[in-house]
């Protein structure tokens, strides 16, 4: 049985090299972006490589999308949310509210939205820091992070990795 992955943001930088190594695991992925990226020829002659456009804020669109999927390999074997967005590199209190919610929409409901219409049981959190939650720890060391989205969101599966450039392990040996 082939195995299935679909990557959000997969046509371009970290998603298009996560696309790139799952088709060389032999996996058949999904791409969900709001555009093609112009990879698509290079991509399919890597593997069974299928492009979707969508917005991982849309739920309708992002069903539809798992539904085919699922209709075509009877199985959704993994998720890899990398779609996500900067914003406007402001000074927090500068910033502009319509800019923080877009933001906020996809790098967050995005991933929830994604993850809860595939029906995960697992979440990968990057490059994230929950101050609110514990101001003493990245989130990967934090114990208050892992019982939030274990106890309380269920998830029987917490990979959360920090951005090793901003030296978040490093702060609190």
């Amino acid at each position: 049985m082939t195995k299935t992955a679909l990557v959000t943001g997969g046509t371009s930088g970290i998603g298009l090299a996560t696309v790139k190594k799952f088709l060389n695991e032999g996996f058949a992925v999904t791409a969900l972006n709001f555009k093609d990226g112009g990879h698509t020829a290079e991509l399919q002659a890597l593997g069974d490589y299928t492009f979707k456009e969508g917005d991982v804020t849309d739920a309708k669109r992002v069903e539809e999308i798992i539904a085919q999927l699922v209709d075509q390999y009877g199985q959704l074997d993994v998720v890899a949310n990398v779609a996500g967005i900067l914003g406007n590199h402001t000074p927090f209190v500068e910033a502009d509210l319509d800019n923080i919610h877009k933001v906020l929409d996809v790098n967050l409901m995005g991933t929830i939205i994604v993850d809860q219409k595939a029906g995960a049981d697992s979440v990968l959190v990057s490059h994230i820091t929950m101050t609110a939650v514990d101001s003493n720890a990245p989130a990967s060391l934090s114990k208050p992070v892992h019982q939030l989205l274990r106890r309380d969101l269920h998830f029987k599966g917490v990979i959360i990795t920090d951005d090793l450039a901003m030296d978040a392990i490093q702060r609190i040996r």
